[in-house]
């Protein structure tokens, strides 16, 4: 009999605490916050097409970033191994010219 009582204590001692816990989040998910936070976890599972079609830009931007940056690696490499420094042109400075 005594085991009865032992086995029936533990399972009040976990389903007390539980239906506390699914109580509270029951009732947070009805207020303001808790309709936030259901709203942008849903958010997460659902992307917005419109952030799908800028990050595909941005991996375009990227990988076009990436081909322009060996052009010039190797544009440099060339000019390092010709020496021919002395027959480009010089640059202007964008920052000395008066816009006044």
């Amino acid at each position: 009999m005594n085991e009865l009582f032992y086995v029936t204590g533990l399972i009040v001692q976990a389903a007390v605490p539980t239906a506390v816990v699914l109580g509270g989040i029951v009732i947070f998910s009805k207020t303001a916050v808790g309709r936030a936070l259901v709203e942008r976890l849903r958010a997460r599972r659902e992307p917005d097409p419109h952030v799908r079609q800028l990050a595909d830009e941005v991996d375009s931007l990227r990988e076009e970033l990436m081909d322009v940056h060996e052009r010039l690696d190797a544009t440099e490499r060339y000019i390092a191994a010709t020496g021919r420094r002395a027959d480009l042109p010089i640059a202007e400075d964008s920052t000395s010219s008066s816009n006044t």
